[in-house]
C-alpha cells in the first residue's frame, strides 16, 4: 500500500494491493473517486505547487499522470516506458518543471 497527501492537505490518495487508487476528502473523510488500475502501483507523489497533478508508477514501467484539482482521479497522461524495468520511486523538482523516476535498474 502506498499514500500521498497532497500539498494543500485536502486530499489522501491510498493504492491498494488490489490495484486500486482512492482518492480521499480529508476534511470531512470522503471518498472522492476510486479508479482500478491494470497494474499494481509502487509510487505516488503530487506535484510540489497545489497539488494539480498525481503521478502514479506502477509495474509495467508506465507513469500515470491523475488530476489532482478540478477533476480528481482524472487520467490525464501516460508516460509508457517512464523507466525499466519498473517504477518504485516519484519526484518532482521544487520548480514544478521535472519529474524523476527510480527503479530496479541497479
Amino acid at each position: 500500500m502506498h499514500l500521498a497527501i497532497s500539498p494543500d492537505g485536502n486530499t489522501l490518495a491510498v493504492c491498494s494491493s488490489r490495484e486500486e487508487i482512492t482518492f480521499y476528502d480529508m476534511r470531512n473523510w470522503k471518498t472522492i473517486k476510486q479508479i482500478r488500475h491494470k497494474e499494481e502501483i509502487n509510487a505516488l507523489h503530487w506535484d510540489q505547487g497545489e497539488g494539480n497533478l498525481l503521478f502514479a508508477g506502477d509495474n509495467s514501467a508506465q507513469v500515470c499522470i491523475f488530476d489532482g484539482k478540478n477533476s480528481v482521479g482524472q487520467l490525464i497522461h501516460t508516460i509508457e516506458k517512464a523507466h525499466n524495468p519498473s517504477v518504485f520511486a516519484i519526484a518532482v523538482d521544487t520548480r514544478n518543471r521535472y519529474f524523476m523516476t527510480g527503479g530496479t535498474d541497479s
